[in-house]
């Protein structure tokens, strides 16, 4: 066909039948209606076409195939049973852990509240100050865009509740994590799952997390972030909108570097203990 012609419809009566198709809509003209022979429902005998076989065609065990066949006379079943026998035990498990999780999530007390412009003034005027053996680290907050994280943040290191924890996660080139109380204790498996028994409701703004910014960590929820918070040591722009920014180092980057360098367990542990006590003063 030349590149100018267009191609041309062709109706169902000007298609030739092959030969084969042809002598079949013969034959099936001679023989008149047949009674369909497909099963209806049921397995095994209890299927039409098995009570009535077809006279004419395959039967039914040719016409479904091999593994259907087997599944409709109970066989497939077993191999079934077989096979949820094995994964059983690792659902129950995952299903045990998932469960678990959202009730924590979940049964959490959830913190958030409107504060007034008094309010926000004072708590920026207000800086933390870590202290390592390594040295020590000064925060500035950001209260006019997450004031309740900074409020929580304020109120636990005036309690005292993160004398004696650790950072108990330190990655090179992204990030130091603390905040955890579990890591008061020797034992490791436990350290990075802890909290203060509620949650705080997210404050995501623009700020960037760059070196220095102090966020907060959380899990899956956006709503589960309690006490465990991280400093970036390089920017890490694909945490930006995802967690709470509410403050960033002023003094003592050199000490973030330190404690990121320090040898670590397959966990991101470091080795030897950091621990921290951390004070609230006014500028």
């Amino acid at each position: 066909m030349e590149p100018h012609e267009q191609p041309r419809a062709c109706t169902p009566e000007c298609m030739p039948l092959p030969k084969g198709l042809l002598q079949g809509a013969v034959s099936a003209r001679r023989r008149g209606p047949q009674k369909p022979t497909h099963l209806r429902q049921g397995f095994g005998g209890s299927s039409a076409g098995e009570r009535n076989p077809p006279k004419h065609g395959r039967s039914v065990a040719e016409r479904v195939p091999l593994r259907s066949y087997a599944f409709l006379h109970g066989q497939g079943f077993g191999l079934l049973r077989r096979r949820m026998k094995r994964i059983w035990p690792t659902l129950v498990i995952f299903i045990f852990s998932l469960t678990l999780s959202m009730s924590q999530s979940f049964s959490q007390e959830v913190r958030y509240k409107k504060f007034s412009p008094e309010e926000v003034k004072k708590m920026s005027e207000q800086q933390a100050i870590i202290h390592t053996k390594l040295g020590d680290i000064t925060l500035k907050f950001f209260p006019e865009v997450a004031p309740n994280h900074v409020k929580s943040f304020i109120e636990l290191a005036q309690k005292g509740f993160y004398n004696g924890t650790t950072f108990h996660r330190v990655v090179p080139k992204f990030v130091i994590q603390g905040g955890d109380p579990n890591s008061k204790s020797p034992d490791r498996s436990i350290h990075g799952m802890g909290g203060p028994g509620y949650n705080v409701k997210a404050e995501f703004s623009n700020k960037p997390h760059k070196r220095g910014t102090l966020s907060m960590a959380r899990s899956a929820h956006p709503d589960s972030a309690g006490s465990q918070f991280f400093i970036c040591v390089a920017e890490v722009p694909s945490l930006n909108g995802k967690y709470t920014v509410f403050g960033e180092v002023t003094a003592g980057m050199e000490v973030v570097d330190k404690i990121v360098s320090q040898p670590r367990d397959g966990n991101e542990n470091p080795n030897d203990r950091i621990e921290v006590a951390v004070d609230i003063v006014t500028e």
